[in-house]
């Protein structure tokens, strides 16, 4: 015969008390200031209703205070219980009371989570749960159709050996706890870093997005007041009414146009043999570095590299530049937009597989071999730190430096570039004496 199937009893957020809410809403954190109606605790609670009590919002419980309520919330679980037996004794058929179901839930599980928290206060704790074991034992005669639940209480020889264990638990939960908040500190920090770099990468934007608005308005000022010259003077060439000087305004006016088609016709830039087409297999930060070069040499400011860069573009790099070009208004906007452009997705991992790959070799000098890795460190978006460049520069250098240097000996690559460079003069040394060994055996042989 199949054994009569029992429900289990639930607790009800709308059967509990003010203070039994918001204890079950501050054991899972889910107090909240936005939070202050009845009704939105309630539908709070029943949302989240199965999230596990935080071990933190336990122990900050007061175990005395926690006896208090609980010895009188044990007493109300029984008055009612007795009123109810003692109709089911005279035969009348129990109902279901919500609000006993939900009293009863709610002070087992509360009592449950604090009687192995507090070893000083478990035989306490103990007592409550045996009041609430003989209630279960009549509720489950009288309501055969609901399972209520009940606390499975050890022996007294095995409770100390069961505190233990608690307490190895509870420490385990504190160490938990600690790491979590560690790595919680962590994640803030670096959030507050990423937070701080975008907001300077913000402010610097504004600031060239400032600066070249204010060159814009420049320029158009510049214009108008040629405009309002020229029209001054063509003014008082109508108003003279003589074929002379009507003539020679439009000469001056041809000479002037002249003037500016030859000033742009007389840019440097557009001479330079250098090209860039926006092929992947073409390199855009040497293409860069070579300009930039060429223009520190030939003197030419960024306006004329800005306004000239266009005759160095050919194929795609070219199309991008007609479409971008009015809406970059200086040499620095113009290098962030075509490396956005054209440079690869997966720029920094290779130039930073290159920067670890490099290594100074037998003939170089440390100068050489650290413009080398700083070449290449300025081809990456996020420039790297003086601890990770130190770093990466060390990892390259010669056995002989190496070999004679002790990473912990500096912390800076001011310091290490002062190290290699007192090196270089014994190293020279040692080579010229080896050389002088070489010819001497070779005289004698």
């Amino acid at each position: 015969m199949a054994a009569h199937r029992r429900w289990p009893v639930s607790m009800l957020s709308s059967h509990l008390l003010e203070e039994e809410l918001e204890y079950e809403l501050q054991i899972r954190k889910l107090i909240s200031a936005s939070v202050a109606t009845r009704e939105e605790k309630e539908a709070l609670l029943e949302e989240h209703g199965n999230l596990t009590p935080f071990a933190e919002a336990l122990d900050e419980l007061y175990p005395v205070k926690e006896i208090e309520v609980l010895s009188m919330k044990v007493s109300e679980v029984k008055a009612i219980t007795a009123e109810i037996e003692s109709n089911w004794q005279i035969g009348l058929e129990p109902r279901k009371n919500d609000r006993l179901n939900t009293s009863y839930a709610h002070t087992l599980f509360r009592v449950r989570r604090m009687m192995y928290r507090h070893p000083q206060h478990f035989p306490t704790f103990r007592k409550l749960a045996s009041k609430l074991n003989a209630v279960w034992h009549k509720l489950n005669q009288m309501y055969t159709s609901l399972a209520f639940p009940k606390i499975c209480t050890s022996s007294d020889e095995d409770s100390e050996e069961e505190r233990s264990e608690h307490e190895e638990r509870k420490k385990a939960r504190k160490v938990r706890a600690e790491q979590e908040r560690r790595e919680n500190e962590e994640r803030e920090e670096e959030e507050e870093t990423y937070r701080r770099k975008e907001e300077d990468e913000q402010k610097k934007r504004k600031k060239e997005e400032k600066e070249e608005k204010y060159r814009r308005n420049e320029e158009e000022r510049e214009d108008e007041k040629y405009r309002k010259y020229r029209n001054r003077k063509t003014y008082r060439s109508e108003s003279s009414a003589t074929s002379s000087d009507q003539s020679s305004s439009e000469e001056d006016r041809k000479r002037d146009k002249k003037k500016l088609s030859k000033g742009r016709r007389n840019n440097p830039v557009t001479t330079w043999a250098f090209r860039y087409n926006g092929s992947s297999d073409r390199d855009l930060y040497a293409f860069i570095e070579d300009v930039e070069d060429a223009a520190d040499i030939n003197n030419v400011s960024d306006d004329e590299l800005l306004r000239g860069i266009g005759a160095l573009l050919t194929d795609d790099a070219r199309t991008w530049h007609r479409g971008r070009k009015k809406k970059i208004g200086s040499w620095t906007i113009f290098k962030r937009e075509i490396c956005s452009a054209f440079s690869p997705a997966d720029n920094d991992e290779e130039v930073m597989d290159k920067i670890n790959s490099i290594r100074q070799k037998s003939d170089k000098t440390f100068a050489v071999y650290e413009a080398r890795c700083s070449e290449l460190s300025r081809r990456l978006s996020v420039p790297l730190s003086e601890r990770d460049k130190l770093k990466r520069i060390y990892k390259g250098l010669h056995l002989f430096y190496s070999s004679r240097i002790r990473s912990r000996d500096f912390d800076s690559v001011r310091a290490l570039r002062r190290e290699c460079r007192d090196l270089e003069a014994d190293k020279h040394l040692i080579q010229k004496k080896g050389k002088g060994r070489e010819k001497k055996g070779a005289k004698e042989e």
